[in-house]
């Protein structure tokens, strides 16, 4: 694999917009990280809202403009995809902590977005992970936390932390493979 085939592959995937774009929403996410706590079920989806739009960003950026021809015709796009979701998820994890923010969540929302992605295409990815949070903001409101529920359970949960963790890998294995519809 060569230095211009990867350079090719980020120019055609818009990998600088990508990262533009979630720095953008770790900046927002930082700006409403006050309003953003307590119990309620708009400072769950003001503190979600933010997650689903980095990873919507992280699988919007799979989408390739060749379609089957590259599918056909590279043997490398696995690995590239990879590397992609990989460096755009450790670019989006640290813009996300300097915003103070669960790391569990962004890759619990990132991976669910990548699974998404893989079955429904990049124009459809945000759908399952906005009704999620819908209905963990729905679950808040009632005062209670199903052990589905991931994003409402404390910091030091360690189920909701493999949870999120196991989200992401399967998100990565999916978008690697398969790529986005």
């Amino acid at each position: 694999m060569t230095i211009r085939l990867i350079g090719l592959y980020t120019r055609s995937r818009r990998v600088d917009w990508c990262l533009a774009v979630i720095a953008v929403t770790a900046g927002l996410r930082w700006m409403v990280r006050t309003q953003g706590t307590g119990p309620d079920a708009f400072a769950i989806l003001l503190r979600l809202v933010p997650l689903i739009a980095a990873g919507v960003v992280v699988t919007a950026g799979l989408a390739g403009p060749f379609g089957l021809v590259e599918r056909s015709a590279s043997t490398w796009l696995p690995w590239l995809r990879c590397g992609q979701v990989l460096a755009t998820t450790l670019v989006a994890s640290g813009a996300f902590a300097l915003s103070g923010t669960s790391m569990r969540d962004l890759a619990g929302f990132i991976g669910l977005t990548l699974l998404t992605g893989a079955a429904l295409g990049p124009a459809r990815c945000w759908t399952v992970p906005l009704g999620y949070a819908l209905a963990c903001a729905g679950e808040a409101y009632l005062d209670e936390q199903p052990w589905w529920a991931w994003p409402l359970r404390a910091a030091g949960d360690t189920g909701a932390l493999a949870m999120g963790m196991a989200l992401l890998v399967a998100g990565v294995v999916a978008a690697s493979a398969t790529g986005t519809r």
